[in-house]
């Protein structure tokens, strides 16, 4: 997988929600979020708290599961957030 690119090696910034869409559509890393989710929730909130500790960033984790969190899954489900993306398909040449 193409990892996203990040200044200054692309020379621009982009917006945190492409970024974020880029990882989301790479299928290793749902596989792994899924697997992750399947262990239960210490699990969840040990990678969570671990990524926080390691980068000096819990209060930003925070906000985010915050926010995460507090959609309402109705609204989540209408606006296609409850499913992943279809799997890209690449043409392969006979």
């Amino acid at each position: 997988m193409r990892r996203p690119t990040y200044p200054p090696e692309c020379g621009e910034l982009r917006p945190i929600g492409a970024i974020a869409a880029e990882i989301v559509s790479d299928l290793r890393f749902r596989r792994r979020v899924i697997r992750l989710r399947q262990q239960g929730d210490r699990a969840l909130c040990e990678a969570f708290a671990h990524l926080g500790a390691k980068h000096n960033i819990q209060t930003s984790i925070e906000q985010t599961v915050e926010r995460f969190a507090d959609l309402e899954p109705e609204d989540l489900e209408a606006a296609g957030g409850d499913v992943f993306p279809p799997a890209p398909i690449h043409g392969v040449d006979p």
